[in-house]
C-alpha cells in the first residue's frame, strides 16, 4: 500500500511540473520577446535568431509546484516526508542558485563572480549539514569534508551550465541523471527521497517539448545551474543512506557526460594556456574563458544534426547509468564491474572525443623537453637533500610531540611508519617543482632559485592535503603545527638559498 502510494506521488508531481511547462512556457516566451530577454546569434551559437533565454523560470516553478502537490498528498495519506531540515536546505540553496542565474541571464555576471558565488553555497550546505560525511565507511576530518563539499558542488553547477551549449542537452541529460540517481535511491530503499525527483524529471520532460532543436526557448544559467544543484544536493543528502557503490558512485555516472565535459574543458584551457606560454604568443586564456570545442561542438563538426548529437549523448549518459546500476545488482562484483565498464567507456570516449586535447597536450610537452636540458644528477642530488632535511625536521617535530609520551624506540617506529607521506610526498613535490620551474624559465643545467611564496604557498598545500587525509587536525594537531613551522623555517632558510 505504501508503495502505490509513493507511486502516485511520484506520478503526481511529474505530471503538475510536466503540465506547467505545457501551459506557462509558450506565455514565457511571448514575455521575453517583449522585454528583449533573449540570446542573440554569435559564433559561439548553433541558432540563427534571438531566442529567449530565461526558460529557468519555468523549470523552477514547475519543479516548486509538482513538490509542493508531492508533500500534501503524502501528508493526507499520512505518509512520512523529507526530513524538515534538508528541506529547509534545499530551498535556501536552490532559491539562491536560481536567482544568482536568473541575474546572470538578465545582466551578465563575471566569471569570478558566479564562481564566488558557487563556493558560498557549497559552504552553506556543508554548515546546513549537506555534506560527505564519510568515504568507503571512514570519517573525514571536517576541513577535507568542507573541501569535498565545495568542490563537488561547484563541479556539479558548472558541468551543467557549460554542457548547456547545444539545444535540449542540459535538460536531456538532467532528466536522465535524475532517473539515475532515482532508481539508485529506490535500490537503497529510500523511496521518499526518490520521489522527490519525480518533479524535476516532470518539469524537464515538459520543457524538452520547447528545448529540443530547433529551441524556441532556452534553460539559461538559472536553469542549468538549478538541475546541477538539485542533483548535486540529492546526492550528498542521501550520501550517508547507503553503501559507498551506489551513495558515490551511481550520482557520480549518472552525471557522467557533463561532467566529462567539464574535465576536457579545464583540461583544454589549461593546455591552452601553457601552450600559449611557451610560444610566447600572448593570447590569454582563461580556465573560465569560453570556446567551441565542447564535447556537443566536436559532435556537431563530425556532420551530426543538432537533435543526433543531443540523441548520442542522451545514449552515452544512459550506459553511464546503467553501469551504475549494474554495480548495484552485482553486489559482490559490484566496484569492479562499475569501475571496469567505466573505463572502458571513457577510454573509447577520449580515443573519439578527446582527440584535440591529446594532440596538445603532447604538443606541450615536445616544446617543453625540447627547450630545456634538465641534469639527472643535480635532481637527484636535489632530491636526497630534501629527504634528509625533510627526515630530520620530521622526526623532530615527532620527538617534540611525544617525548613525553613514548620513548624513542616507539618514536622513531612511529618516524618510519609515517615516513613516506610526510617526507617523500613534499619531496618528490620539491622536485616537480624543480623540473617545471626549469621547463618555463629555460634555465639549461643551472640550478633553479624558486620564488619564497610559490614554494611555501605549494608546500602549504600539499601539506594542508596531506593532514586532511590523515586527519591528522584531530589526532595530531599540535605536532601537525610544529612539522610545519619546521618545514618552513627549512624552505625559507634552507631551500630557497640553496
Amino acid at each position: 500500500m505504501h508503495t502505490l502510494i509513493w507511486f502516485f506521488a511520484a506520478f503526481i508531481s511529474a505530471a503538475v511540473a510536466y503540465l506547467i511547462q505545457r501551459m506557462f512556457v509558450p506565455s514565457l516566451i511571448n514575455y521575453a520577446k517583449t522585454k528583449n530577454l533573449l540570446d542573440y546569434p554569435s559564433d559561439r551559437r548553433i541558432h540563427k535568431e534571438p531566442i529567449p533565454r530565461i526558460g529557468g523560470i519555468s523549470v523552477v516553478g514547475g519543479f516548486y509546484l509538482g513538490l509542493l502537490f508531492q508533500y500534501f498528498f503524502l501528508i493526507n495519506f499520512n505518509q512520512p516526508t523529507l526530513n524538515v531540515n534538508l528541506i529547509i536546505s534545499y530551498m535556501i540553496g536552490s532559491l539562491f542558485v536560481f536567482l544568482v542565474g536568473l541575474y546572470d541571464d538578465l545582466k551578465p555576471l563575471k566569471a569570478i563572480v558566479k564562481l564566488l558565488s558557487q563556493l558560498s553555497i557549497g559552504i552553506c550546505m556543508y554548515l546546513l549539514d549537506v555534506r560527505v560525511g564519510t568515504i568507503l565507511g571512514h570519517s573525514l576530518s571536517w576541513q577535507l569534508d568542507l573541501i569535498i563539499t565545495i568542490v563537488w558542488f561547484i563541479c556539479i553547477l558548472n558541468a551543467f551550465n557549460l554542457i548547456d551549449g547545444f539545444d535540449g542537452v542540459a535538460t536531456g541529460l538532467g532528466c536522465i541523471a535524475g532517473l539515475g540517481i532515482g532508481a539508485s535511491l529506490i535500490f537503497r530503499g529510500l523511496f521518499i527521497e526518490a520521489i522527490f525527483i519525480s518533479p524535476l524529471i516532470g518539469a524537464g520532460i515538459g520543457f524538452l517539448y520547447f528545448n529540443r532543436n530547433p529551441a524556441k526557448i532556452f534553460l539559461g544559467d538559472s536553469g542549468s545551474m538549478f538541475i546541477g544543484f538539485t542533483l548535486a544536493w540529492l546526492a550528498l543528502a542521501t550520501m550517508s543512506k547507503g553503501p559507498a557503490i551506489s551513495a558515490i558512485w551511481v550520482p557520480f555516472l549518472a552525471m557522467g557526460i557533463p561532467l566529462f565535459d567539464l574535465f576536457l574543458a579545464v583540461w583544454r584551457r589549461l593546455i591552452r594556456r601553457i601552450y600559449n606560454r611557451l610560444v610566447s604568443s600572448g593570447e590569454k586564456v582563461g580556465l573560465m574563458a569560453p570556446d567551441l570545442d565542447h564535447i556537443h561542438h566536436k559532435l556537431s563538426r563530425t556532420g551530426l544534426s543538432a537533435r543526433n548529437v543531443a540523441g548520442l549523448l542522451y545514449l552515452l549518459n544512459c550506459f553511464f547509468v546503467l553501469i551504475g546500476i549494474a554495480g548495484l545488482l552485482f553486489r559482490q562484483f559490484a566496484f569492479g564491474i562499475s569501475v571496469g565498464l567505466f573505463a572502458l567507456l571513457t577510454i573509447l570516449i577520449i580515443r573519439y572525443v578527446a582527440i584535440k586535447e591529446i594532440q596538445q597536450s603532447g604538443l606541450v610537452l615536445k616544446i617543453s623537453l625540447g627547450k630545456v636540458s634538465l641534469s639527472y644528477r643535480s635532481l637527484l642530488n636535489i632530491f636526497i637533500k630534501d629527504v634528509f632535511g625533510l627526515s630530520v625536521i620530521f622526526l623532530l617535530s615527532i620527538w617534540i610531540t611525544l617525548n613525553e609520551y613514548y620513548p624513542l624506540r616507539s618514536i622513531l617506529k612511529v618516524w618510519l611508519y609515517d615516513m613516506p607521506l610526510w617526507v617523500y610526498t613534499p619531496a618528490m613535490g620539491l622536485l616537480i617543482i624543480e623540473i617545471i620551474s626549469a621547463i618555463g624559465k629555460h634555465n639549461d643545467r643551472q640550478p633553479v632559485k624558486l620564488n619564497n611564496k610559490f614554494v611555501l604557498g605549494l608546500l602549504l598545500l600539499i601539506f594542508f592535503i596531506a593532514m586532511l587525509v590523515t586527519n591528522f587536525f584531530v589526532t595530531g594537531l599540535k605536532q601537525a603545527t610544529i612539522y610545519i613551522v619546521l618545514i618552513f623555517s627549512y624552505l625559507i632558510f634552507i631551500r630557497v638559498k640553496r
